[in-house]
């Protein structure tokens, strides 16, 4: 098993866990990272945020409210052919709340992440809340 993605992504969970730390981040991705963030139910295949370089990153990691965090399923890491990986991760929140994704990325020799496709599973109804803006801690829309 490929150790250098692996690492680059429990440092990527643990900055997802801590409001986008600096430190964390910076030993999972490159300073160019780019990720495609992916829809859910109806914008399932569509890109609904690009990000580039660790600035955005970061304030989109900054986005995720405390009382929700993130794991990877260490179970479904594997190569997806031609030097790309994915695991499915695992988030969960209050009141129950599991949810997950799939996480594809790529990386550069020295093992940290260049591209991140962030694919969430869809929410069951219940767990879309208010409009964004209106009272839900965690918003899952673009900003």
């Amino acid at each position: 098993m490929a150790t250098a993605p692996l690492d680059a992504l429990q440092h990527l969970v643990v900055a997802l866990n801590s409001a986008g730390d600096a430190a964390e981040l910076a030993q999972a991705c490159a300073s160019q990272i780019h990720v495609d963030r992916m829809g859910f139910h109806h914008e399932r295949d569509c890109v609904v945020e690009v990000l580039t370089g660790l600035p955005q990153v970061q304030q989109w990691l900054a986005r995720t409210a405390p009382v929700v965090q993130f794991a990877i399923d260490i179970r479904t890491f594997q190569l997806n052919g031609q030097g790309a990986w994915q695991v499915r991760y695992v988030v969960t929140a209050p009141d129950d709340f599991v949810g997950g994704g799939l996480w594809q990325l790529q990386c550069d020799t020295a093992g940290l992440i260049t591209y991140l496709r962030h694919t969430p599973d869809d929410l069951a109804l219940e767990h879309w809340g208010p409009a964004p803006g209106q009272g839900r801690d965690h918003d899952h829309s673009a900003h």
